[in-house]
């Protein structure tokens, strides 16, 4: 598993659906119920597209955000 991925594979798989999204720098996306936010900092790392993850759980909400912060994707 990826780091903020709940199943093996599931970043692989992601790389490959972000690429046919057509994102480019200075893009919006909105990821809804992002759970841990894996997906959201990938497409963030991927094509520099300001993204942001809406989760409804606080306790995702709290560790996705220590993990963006690690990432140093927050703006």
């Amino acid at each position: 598993m990826g780091e903020g991925f709940t199943t093996p594979g599931q970043a692989e798989r992601m790389v490959q659906l972000i690429a046919s999204l057509g994102l480019r720098r200075k893009m919006k996306e909105l990821d809804i119920e992002a759970g841990l936010g894996g997906t959201t900092r990938l497409i963030a790392e991927r094509t520099e597209a300001w993204v942001t993850g809406l989760e409804s759980e606080e306790m995702l909400v709290r560790m996705g955000m220590k993990r963006s912060i690690s990432a140093g994707l927050i703006k």
